[in-house]
């Protein structure tokens, strides 16, 4: 699947994380926002549209690249522990994709505490290890590949969360509006690609939000 070509569709989706998942614990305008792991910035320029301040971090310079050109956001490329950040100075950090990716989720954590200011909200997604969608499928489980690092159950999550000083206020089964390009690649039907996109397709957005299954999104404040 062709990430960048699928921008359309994903600030579709953007649209709707940010209106059920994001905006209520935002204040109307002028919050800061920092996402780790921002891709080409979709969600980062919905925030910023909604009136708020944003901050973007990707270890693509890539994608940071195009987060810049396309929405002239703030993304810097690199390893999010060694990129400078004042302390206590984001209302919100957004880990959507990103937590298993990391490469030291404790220290990771940790800082991230360090950023939020007094109140500020960490919401994060994952897939969960022991679900029963992460066992059928095995190794083949699309949210695994390619660059999982870490494989956390939803109680080692949290417990990760309490080390690194965190509370979870919720958590629940995320839901998300793919398109039909990332539907299909997510469950394994490639075969079925061509043909969507011949029917031109393939970058239109599934018409409601569908949960995401053996996927939990969590938000959660420094205890």
């Amino acid at each position: 699947m062709n990430y960048i070509a699928d921008e359309g569709a994903r600030l579709i989706e953007a649209r709707e994380r940010h209106r059920r998942d994001l905006a209520p614990y935002l204040r109307a305008t002028g919050a800061r926002v920092l996402e780790v792991g921002c891709a080409t910035g979709s969600l980062l320029a919905v925030i910023r549209d909604a009136g708020h301040k944003v901050v973007g971090i990707d270890l693509s310079r890539r994608f940071a690249e195009v987060a810049q050109a396309r929405h002239g956001l703030d993304v810097h490329a690199g390893d999010f522990l060694t990129i400078p950040l004042p302390e206590e100075s984001f209302d919100m950090v957004l880990l959507l994709g990103t937590i298993s990716n990391l490469s030291d989720i404790p220290a990771s954590l940790e800082r991230l505490r360090r950023l939020l200011a007094r109140g500020g909200v960490l919401v994060l997604n994952y897939p969960v290890a022991d679900s029963v969608v992460a066992r059928a499928y095995g190794s083949r489980f699309w949210m695994f590949a390619p660059s999982v690092n870490t494989f956390m159950t939803e109680r080692g999550c949290r417990a990760a969360l309490a080390h690194a000083g965190f509370a979870v206020l919720r958590s629940r089964t995320d839901f998300q509006r793919p398109s039909l390009a990332k539907l299909v690649s997510h469950a394994r039907l490639r075969v079925v690609l061509p043909l969507i996109d011949r029917l031109g397709l393939a970058r239109t957005s599934v018409p409601i939000r569908i949960p995401i299954p053996g996927v939990r999104i969590a938000w959660a404040k420094a205890a």
